[in-house]
């Protein structure tokens, strides 16, 4: 059993992963005039009033409730202009629209920056449309100077719009004065994947983090088990087979800007403390080349025909040099990546709305401020990863 979130069905199942139920039957009331539904507020059979409309302007519509619907003729004289510019007069005579119509290429809408004028059509009244030598003539945009190149199209004067003002995260547009203006961030950036965390990074643009795999989610589906994979929510059908996971060590950043807090160290950054020589080292070396290092031998005794395991093994193991940390700008924690948080925090110290000592590593070229190129460094590493010694 499950629920389809529907009000106007019964007997809810799940089929191949969709829960899907049976409408509704409403019993007709045997009234022409009403017309019975399903109410999907109350999940009740109700009525509402049959509408009879021929369309035609000339006729009195009702509902008999004998017969039914019933088209009468309307007073001959009535007004039936339906406002077409073209048209001079028009009443209705034994229940027809009768009409006097303008000349054709008679000049209408003439408040249009692109020429129009009355012209005959197959059937009805003429009609007011675009000229053909308006097509492609200059014209002057209703949008002032939004807009350069206007152009008549179709009966419209189109342009080349003109407004950015350079941040995508805010929405541009012309205002009432014909200028360009802009609306504060606004612009949501929403993917519509529910395993997504999604954002818009003043001067940059849009970003969508994958969610961790495993992370529940929903694909409106009630006969679905789901959960976020790769940034994707997949569902499985109730009592399917459990989804195989992946064997991944942590979500890697993507091309748009994702990270992860997770961090497992690559096995090159670790260094040994126990040399490969002494880790392979038999009880009774052969005298080879390899079998027994001469950088510090600690053996004393003349004879070295039977050589002890301690003669490698008191030598003490050199330790590889310590890598200085290349500076990350971005990496606020230290961590050798950047994550969302960090970019975020980047954009609130940029805007003054936090201390730059909350992540100095940020302010790369040490000029006491986070710029928007600064930023862009942090958000390349965020997409390709901490730079390497």
């Amino acid at each position: 059993m499950c629920d389809d979130g529907l009000q106007c069905t019964t007997s809810d199942v799940c089929t191949a992963g969709r829960c899907t139920g049976t409408p509704v039957q409403c019993v007709d009331d045997g009234d022409p005039c009403t017309v019975e539904f399903c109410n999907e507020t109350t999940g009740t059979c109700d009525v509402r009033l049959r509408t009879c409309d021929d369309l035609n302007p000339c006729t009195n519509d009702a509902c008999d409730p004998a017969v039914g619907c019933v088209f009468t003729p309307a007073e001959d004289g009535t007004d039936c202009h339906d406002g077409n510019e073209c048209v001079v007069s028009a009443t209705c005579v034994s229940g027809a629209c009768e009409i006097t119509a303008r000349t054709p290429g008679t000049p209408c809408a003439l408040e249009s920056p692109c020429p129009y004028a009355c012209a005959d059509v197959p059937s009805g009244p003429p009609l007011c449309v675009p000229t053909a030598e308006s097509e492609g003539r200059p014209c002057q945009s209703p949008f002032g100077a939004c807009t350069v190149n206007n152009f008549c199209l179709g009966g419209f004067c189109v342009g080349e719009f003109i407004c950015d003002d350079g941040d995508p995260c805010t929405i541009d547009f012309c205002n009432a004065q014909g200028a360009c203006d802009a609306l504060p961030p606004a612009v949501t950036c929403d993917d519509g994947e529910p395993c997504t965390t999604d954002f818009c990074m003043p001067g940059v643009g849009c970003f969508h983090q994958p969610l961790r795999d495993g992370a529940p989610c929903s694909d409106g589906e009630a006969c679905t088990e789901d959960e976020c994979v790769g940034g994707v929510c997949q569902g499985l059908p109730v009592g399917a087979p459990t989804r195989t996971p992946t064997a991944t060590s942590s979500p890697t950043l993507t091309a748009t800007a994702t990270a992860s807090r997770s961090h497992t160290p690559s096995p090159t950054a670790t260094s040994s403390h126990t040399p490969t020589r002494t880790a392979t080292l038999p009880h009774t070396p052969t005298r080879t080349a390899t079998s027994t290092p001469t950088a510090q031998p600690t053996a004393t005794h003349p004879d070295t025909s039977e050589p002890t395991a301690t003669a490698s093994a008191t030598g003490s193991p050199q330790q590889p040099p310590t890598a200085t940390p290349v500076p990350c700008p971005g990496d606020c924690h230290g961590d050798q990546q950047v994550t969302v948080d960090e970019l975020i925090m980047g954009v609130d110290i940029a805007l003054g709305r936090r201390a730059r000592a909350a992540c100095p590593v940020l302010d790369a070229n040490g000029d006491q401020r986070v710029a928007i190129d600064e930023l862009i460094g942090a958000v390349r590493n965020a997409i390709h990863g901490c730079p390497r010694a």
